[in-house]
């Protein structure tokens, strides 16, 4: 009996521990899922994987930038676990798969720290456009972006506080930085705004939508 006890213990550590993946076709989008948990860290992942060798490598990148931080930070006594949880949306829009990636990361602090990585592809070059392209496209964009998410933004009466509406301003200016967060949809084109950008943490992570014919931008 007591060797079942430990046999069944053993099982349930090794499995907990170990890395597993699990493949589901959704429309021709394979996603898969990451989980890791021991003592020290959790890790919970999920991610798309296609036909496009390319676009797999960019996913791959941002998924092993993060997990390279949480493996390779020295894990601090004080804190119960590190955590990394990522999870995904997918837009399409004509030929282009735009995939936006949401990153937590715990490593310790007050909270933990969150990201917004975008990718957006081309399925019939295989190329991968992002901001740069559309200031070649239109060199006022940094303008129109900024104007437009002002206005949005600002209609919101939180944002609108004067104590946040400096940071929303300067969140917002026509600088590339600000505006390299997008994705291509067939209702137009959402820009992401990580936090801290327009306003303090606690605030959350805004987005919009601009619909391509308010920019006049023909993609």
């Amino acid at each position: 009996m007591k060797k079942n006890i430990l046999f069944i213990i053993s099982l349930f550590i090794f499995f907990t521990l170990l890395i597993t993946y699990f493949i589901i076709s959704i429309n021709n989008t394979r996603v898969k899922f990451v989980n890791e948990k021991d003592n020290e860290l959790e890790i919970s992942i999920k991610y798309p994987s296609f036909k496009y060798r390319k676009l797999n490598k960019r996913i791959k990148y941002i998924i092993n930038k993060y997990s390279r931080e949480i493996k390779n930070t020295p894990f601090d006594d004080n804190y119960h676990i590190y955590t990394l949880y990522i999870d995904y949306k997918e837009y399409k829009y004509k030929d282009y798969i735009s995939l936006v990636f949401y990153s937590e990361l715990f490593l310790g602090g007050a909270h933990p720290n969150h990201y917004i990585d975008t990718v957006i592809y081309n399925t019939k070059n295989n190329s991968f456009i992002n901001i740069n392209d559309l200031i070649n496209i239109d060199k006022n964009i940094l303008i129109k972006l900024s104007n437009i998410s002002r206005e949005e933004l600002l209609r919101n009466k939180v944002l609108s506080n004067s104590d946040v509406k400096e940071m929303l301003m300067d969140g917002t200016s026509p600088k590339t930085d600000n505006f390299k967060r997008l994705a291509l949809t067939d209702e137009g084109i959402i820009i992401f705004f990580e936090r801290y950008q327009i306003a303090p943490y606690y605030f959350g992570d805004y987005n919009i939508l601009i619909p391509y014919s308010k920019l006049n931008l023909n993609i």
